[in-house]
């Protein structure tokens, strides 16, 4: 019995440690696997990541919100359950002369 668990343990950690080292492949901080030229748009934060190859290198490469300045008089509203770039926020003013 224990022989059996060993084993299938030493298997289950060369499948993971052979799936981590795919070439031309990126992993995601979720532990998605993409393929060289493919994106994917993370649904808890608003960002989109792609994976690329420089010198023979996979890199994940991500893109995320601006940073915005708001104005005393303005506010930030976000498009909540929307992906990359809806999901960025927006700035609203608020009339100054009302």
């Amino acid at each position: 019995m224990k022989i059996a668990c060993t084993l299938v343990l030493f298997v289950m950690l060369r499948c993971y440690v052979n799936a981590r080292n795919i070439p031309g492949t990126c992993r995601t901080h979720t532990g998605i696997i993409l393929l060289s030229g493919e994106e994917w748009k993370d649904p808890n934060h608003c960002s989109t990541y792609r994976c690329s190859i420089f010198d023979g290198e996979a890199e994940l490469e991500g893109v995320t919100c601006a940073a915005y300045h708001v104005p005393p008089h303005c506010r930030l509203v976000s498009a909540a359950n929307e992906l990359y770039p809806q999901c960025c926020p927006t700035v609203i003013c608020s009339d100054k002369s009302r």
